[in-house]
């Protein structure tokens, strides 16, 4: 969750830099804000996934590289289906309350070309839980 894309974008941002700037999409979570039980290492992974594309925003935002997090919550893929309890055990079930893969899509594409710097995509108990945060 957190070395592939840092490290992707590490080997592309030089090229990025020389061709004079770019967009750099980085899919984090909601859970990259706050933990929950039983995702402790998943939480972990998006906190540091925040953490470096904040900061190469900052880095790099007068050289015209452009950085959009976004921070989905519960999006109707196979993650939660594949996600394991503290005993390694698979959970087995689909988030049914997760938004559609081609919906979150469609959301990023549009903050992309807004030039937005972080987008939440998710129902009203994801928005609550992240005002609640702040």
């Amino acid at each position: 969750n957190f070395f592939g894309p840092a490290l992707l974008t590490k080997a592309v941002v030089p090229h990025m830099l020389r061709a004079g700037g770019g967009h750099v999409v980085v899919i984090s979570s909601v859970q990259g804000k706050f933990g929950i039980p039983h995702r402790s290492s998943y939480a972990a992974s998006k906190h540091a996934v925040q953490g470096c594309f904040e900061s190469l925003r900052a880095e790099h935002h007068k050289d015209g590289l452009r950085v959009l997090l976004v921070t989905p919550g519960y999006v109707a893929t196979n993650l939660s289906r594949n996600a394991v309890t503290a005993d390694g055990t698979p959970t087995g079930q689909l988030e049914k309350k997760g938004i559609s893969p081609s919906a979150c899509a469609e959301q990023v594409l549009a903050a992309m070309c807004e030039g937005q710097p972080e987008l939440y995509v998710g129902g009203q108990k994801e928005w609550a839980a992240l005002a609640l945060q702040r």
